[in-house]
């Protein structure tokens, strides 16, 4: 339950974020065309965007480094 909560929050904000591109840059252009790919795809772009998980940007530091640390703040 608490992963589908996690998962409606995170695409609300993905389309509140898109779809405040879209009032602010291209809401008053002639181009429908691109405005109707762009709010097609934004739609899509929010359900998968949460759906993506970042393991990737992790850091590992040695543990030199906390005693160094350790040794500076004494």
């Amino acid at each position: 339950m608490e992963a589908i909560l996690l998962y409606f929050g995170k695409t609300i904000l993905c389309s509140g974020v898109t779809f405040l591109y879209y009032q602010l840059s291209l809401k008053d252009k002639t181009f429908h065309h691109y405005n109707r790919f762009y709010l097609l795809g934004a739609i899509v772009i929010s359900l998968l965007l949460p759906l993506i998980k970042v393991d990737d940007f992790t850091i590992e530091v040695n543990n030199d480094v906390y005693m160094l640390l350790d040794k500076i703040q004494n």
